[in-house]
């Protein structure tokens, strides 16, 4: 679409070509920048007390996309654009105006969430305003939703042009969608009436009254409270009466759940709307921090920033992530390392070969970390993995023992553990298995008939691989001695 012409303050903007001249031109109100900066800040004030996601994709407003770096809204009470400097203020104002000039590019929808937001008046469902004849006056709507200044000539006209177009629509739709479209014009005006905010009383505007309405041994019964009632003969307004009324009718109604005639259901609470989202899987935002979550029963930890400013947010959100894909990457070497995808514990072969080796795969993998060692690798790659998952605390000495322990792992896994090996292994732990929640071996099985069999808990006292050891043989003898209970062969 391309604006053709400016009359009396408002644009005449055509639309495809081959449509007919009355379908084709619609009115489209002209704003300046300045009177539109209302609304932009109206709109992002709006999203923060709605608590709505933000993304970048869809920002709160047409201004945070102009913020270096764009996050999220703090939620300190203060829009995007009143934190505009004075250079970024300036972009925004080029960007709106060249948008206002060359108009809606129809068919074009790499920009078409941005090319909506120009105009917030009109996304927001507010009555657009435009200047009344260069007096700088201009319709403004209240936080309360009531207009401050009467409408212009110029709105006058665009109010009368909405209405002949309402009626040309109302023309050519057929009479089933006719009837859909004024049932709910009927549905919308129910809607607007005065509301009680009490569960089971109405207002019955025919009555002029308050009426509350129940359901009593499966028979619907109302009481009405009059307005006119309560008027004492005109020594009490419309107002006054009106809360009277509404008054007793809720009295009357707490006596009835006194009582037990109504019964009063709690409500489930509503759902939480996180306020920032951190477009990284697994990481979320749950109520003041963030969440680092691995699966359905991975925790990783919450990450809490100091205050709420976007600075510190976008630090939480970093650190979070970085835990994630250090949760990721530790849980990918465990499924590599034991070969049946199930869980082990971290740090369980830090200091030693692998402690679930059977016999006669010890010497495969004791001769494949000689074969290693005659052949030195280059340990570059690996301390700049380490350097980027952020492993910081890991001196020189600490990082010897673990470039040994991760060549014995990989000869394990590449060169030392055949198919027959990796199978032998898994037996020689069939029934035990590393609880993360827990921090713990655990022992179960079951039987040919399907009955499970618990053998209880090993946890270990430390972290280190003695401890993590002990707990582990100590589990397999349980493991040893449940299957004897329960009549299964003993294996290892």
């Amino acid at each position: 679409m391309k604006p053709v012409k400016v009359e009396d303050g408002l644009d005449w903007q055509e639309g495809p070509a081959d449509a007919k001249a009355s379908d084709s031109r619609m009115l489209v109100p002209r704003m300046s920048f300045e009177v539109r900066t209302r609304f932009f800040i109206a709109q992002c004030k709006a999203l923060q007390f709605a608590r709505r996601n933000w993304s970048l994709s869809r920002p709160c407003c047409l201004a945070n996309a102009f913020l270096e770096p764009p996050l999220p809204p703090p939620g300190d009470g203060r829009a995007c654009f009143e934190r505009l400097t004075a250079a970024q203020t300036a972009r925004f104002r080029a960007y709106v105006q060249a948008v206002e000039v060359r108009g809606e590019l129809r068919g074009h929808s790499e920009s078409a969430h941005f090319k909506r937001l120009v105009r917030p008046e009109l996304l927001m469902g507010m009555p657009a305003s435009t200047p009344e004849g260069g007096s700088g006056r201009t319709l403004a709507r209240s936080s309360s939703g009531a207009i401050a200044v009467p409408q212009p000539q110029a709105a006058k006209r665009r109010r009368i042009s909405e209405k002949s177009q309402d009626k040309m629509r109302e023309a050519s739709l057929p009479d089933a969608a006719l009837q859909r479209a004024s049932k709910g014009a009927r549905s919308a005006a129910r809607r607007q009436v005065k509301q009680s905010g009490v569960r089971h009383i109405f207002w019955h505007a025919g009555m002029n009254c308050w009426r509350v309405s129940w359901r009593e041994a499966g028979v619907q019964k109302n009481k009405q409270y009059m307005v006119h009632r309560y008027t004492e003969h005109g020594k009490k307004s419309d107002a006054e009466a009106d809360a009277a009324a509404l008054r007793d009718a809720i009295a009357f109604r707490k006596g009835l759940v006194r009582r037990g005639v109504i019964k009063v259901k709690k409500r489930p609470a509503r759902k939480h709307v996180p306020g920032f989202v951190s477009n990284f899987p697994g990481v979320s935002w749950c109520r003041d921090f963030w969440r680092v979550r691995l699966g359905r029963q991975g925790e990783g930890g919450s990450f809490h920033p100091k205050d709420l400013s976007p600075m510190e947010v976008e630090r939480a959100r970093l650190a979070a992530v970085r835990c994630r894909k250090r949760l990721e990457l530790n849980r990918r070497e465990q499924q590599q390392f034991c070969g049946t995808g199930g869980r082990q514990p971290p740090g369980t072969q830090a200091a030693e070969e692998p402690p679930c080796l059977s016999s006669g795969s010890a010497a495969a993998s004791a001769s494949a970390a000689s074969a290693s060692a005659s052949q030195p690798e280059d340990h570059s790659a690996r301390r700049a993995m380490y350097a980027e998952r952020g492993d910081e605390s890991c001196g020189e000495a600490d990082a010897e023992a673990l470039r040994g322990a991760i060549n014995v792992r990989q000869d394990f896994v590449s060169k030392g553990a055949t198919q027959a090996e990796r199978a032998s292994r898994a037996r020689a732990m069939r029934g035990v298995s590393w609880d993360s929640s827990r921090k713990s071996w655990r022992v179960k099985l079951v039987d040919a008939a399907g009955k499970q069999w618990n053998g209880g808990y090993f946890r270990p006292k430390d972290d280190t691989a003695e401890e993590m050891e002990r707990a582990r043989l100590a589990a397999l003898e349980s493991r040893k001695n449940l299957m004897l209970k329960c009549g299964l062969p003993v294996e290892g």
